[in-house]
């Protein structure tokens, strides 16, 4: 993994260094799948417009 991640995470959560393998794979996991879905949202607010997280806000607003 990578130094950014390891650094970003243990300012974070603070009691990161106590934290056993299990769990801080499982947040490794949840923050990269953070990462990919936010690449997407970039990817496509580039190519049309950021105008379209503003739309996308409010269906997903309306969903939850």
């Amino acid at each position: 993994d990578s130094l950014a991640m390891e650094s970003l995470l243990s300012n974070i959560y603070m009691d990161w260094d106590e934290l056993d393998g299990l769990s801080q794979s499982a947040l490794k996991q949840k923050l990269r799948k953070a990462n990919k879905q936010a690449r997407r949202w970039l990817l496509i607010a580039s190519r049309l417009s950021f105008g379209v997280l503003l739309i996308g806000s409010r269906l997903f607003e309306r969903q939850m």
